[in-house]
């Protein structure tokens, strides 16, 4: 097979350069003089961000979703708190609250001379740059969120980012409120029909005394005072229920909302929980939720009596039935 091959050398390519070096050198100035009109001219953009704390309610606490049997994904409530993050309602309330419309740099027209009509139309057509400006990031392994706003200026970035975070809390607490509302509701509506069940045994009780004639309570073997007794001890039972429903209605209703919604103490293991230090039984002291954290457990003990001092003495847990790996060690001094 016959090949025909051609060599070339870098004196071929330095030749066409340098016949046409005056376009080359053109085509650099022109590149060089537009990177620094554009950047000589362009408006600086700053970023200011703030970071939320978002996690469901205390699970000790008593809810209306508890109420009615509703359950959702740790995924569905984080997702929605985004999309409640960066929703239109919520802009909404940043435009009006942090009064944007009269801040020169997010609203240049003003707000001076303008009828409520035409200042809500600008609200709403500034609401897309509320939501455009905000980047929400969750702060992997935590229950952070990031939120930031992009903007002309510092002062506007931070305006609207801090906005953007206190909305959300007030808007939060407004619904924590609202299920307060809902649940007193609720027990409301249960006193209600506890006392209609009462007054429906009561009568009963009228009608059955009428119609037996007078009984008399001493003779505790006839029939009639049995079923009698037993009507009053339901009657008793009742009663005591509502006045239980009654008593937490009336203190939910004083009590404040925040109260209401406060932390709970840390929830313990329900499972039996052991210890061995060195092969003696350790005293448990505590064991359950640490304190400032999600899904971490903790576990208290006393280091027993007569435990040898070493960098490597074994310790043993159990949880359940259910024993920790071996190998684990822990240091003891006197």
């Amino acid at each position: 097979m016959d090949l025909n091959t051609q060599e070339v050398h870098l004196s071929h390519y330095w030749n066409v350069i340098y016949k046409r070096w005056k376009v080359a050198v053109s085509i650099l100035a022109v590149v060089m003089i537009g990177t620094y009109v554009a950047s000589r001219f362009a408006k600086p953009l700053y970023r200011s961000s703030i970071q939320i704390q978002i996690e469901r309610e205390n699970p000790n606490q008593l809810t209306v979703d508890d109420l009615f049997g509703i359950a959702s994904s740790d995924q569905e409530f984080l997702q929605t708190q985004f999309v409640l993050l960066k929703g239109r309602g919520l802009a909404e309330k940043v435009i009006d609250e942090q009064k944007l419309l009269s801040d020169p740099s997010f609203y240049p027209p003003g707000i001076g001379g303008k009828t409520p009509a035409q200042l809500t139309q600008a609200r709403e057509s500034m609401v897309g740059g509320v939501i455009g400006s905000l980047d929400v990031q969750s702060v992997r392994g935590t229950s952070l969120v990031e939120v930031a706003s992009i903007a002309q200026t510092p002062q506007l970035a931070q305006k609207i980012a801090e906005g953007v975070g206190e909305s959300y809390i007030r808007l939060n607490n407004e619904k924590k409120f609202e299920s307060v509302q809902k649940a007193s509701e609720f027990l409301e509506r249960q006193i209600a029909q506890l006392r209609a069940d009462i007054e429906v045994t009561r009568q009963q009780m009228q009608q059955f005394g009428a119609t037996k004639g007078v009984l008399s309570k001493e003779d505790a073997s006839s029939i009639p005072i049995q079923r009698l007794m037993k009507l009053n001890n339901d009657a008793q039972t009742a009663t005591q229920s509502r006045l239980e429903k009654q008593n937490a209605y009336d203190a939910l209703s004083r009590a404040n909302p925040e109260s209401v919604t406060g932390g709970d103490p840390p929830a313990e293991v329900q499972q039996t929980v052991s210890a061995t230090i060195g092969g003696l039984p350790a005293d448990i002291k505590f064991k359950g939720l640490t304190p400032g954290s999600v899904g971490l457990y903790q576990i208290n003990t006393v280091v027993p009596t007569g435990i040898p001092p070493g960098s490597a003495v074994p310790i043993v847990i159990s949880v359940g039935g259910q024993v920790s790996q071996p190998g684990v060690t822990i240091a003891v001094r006197n």
